[in-house]
């Protein structure tokens, strides 16, 4: 987007849409299935890193969301922290947005051997995204997420996924 206008209305919709974003990230990391619904439309086509295209949102969270939050429920996975870093508002026109979120996640990983150190899983994405104003605020219509890279450390010092849920009171 060349040189916006930047007025009142643009940027309560720029804020509005990086919120969408800091949230998404957040349900996803605290395990809160409701939270990742509320950020996409119902007829949400999206592709996570090289799957086939999902048509719907229920299709979207079965196939990639809800298998990571039993990865996380299960101890495969002890904790997740997505990092947002760049956000680029690249195209808005009325009620559709596009934008480009770069962001770092880092998964705690439970070392093969059942010992206490864990592995930490790194690996930076980019999101392509498409989104709608609706009733209920903006939300993300279509998504393409990408990997760049990723890797794998030794890593301690985690504090596991339930302790993390109990202390949020949820």
């Amino acid at each position: 987007m060349a040189n916006p206008k930047i007025d009142n209305q643009f940027l309560l919709d720029y804020a509005a849409i990086r919120d969408i974003q800091e949230r998404y990230f957040m349900a996803v990391d605290r395990g809160d299935v409701q939270g990742v619904r509320d950020c996409f439309t119902d007829d949400v086509h999206a592709t996570y890193h090289l799957k086939p295209v999902m048509l719907g949102l229920d299709a979207m969270m079965d196939q990639t969301i809800l298998p990571f939050f039993g990865r996380l429920k299960s101890g495969e996975v002890k904790v997740s922290t997505h990092f947002m870093g760049n956000f680029r508002l690249e195209r808005l026109a009325g009620d559709v947005a596009e934008c480009e979120v770069y962001a770092i996640a880092t998964h705690v990983l439970p070392d093969a051997e059942g010992k206490s150190h864990s592995r930490l899983r790194t690996i930076s994405l980019r999101y392509l995204d498409r989104l709608k104003r609706t009733e209920a605020g903006w939300k993300i219509s279509m998504r393409v997420q990408t990997l760049d890279w990723g890797c794998e450390m030794a890593g301690s010092n985690a504090t596991p996924f339930a302790q993390r849920v109990f202390a949020l009171g949820k």
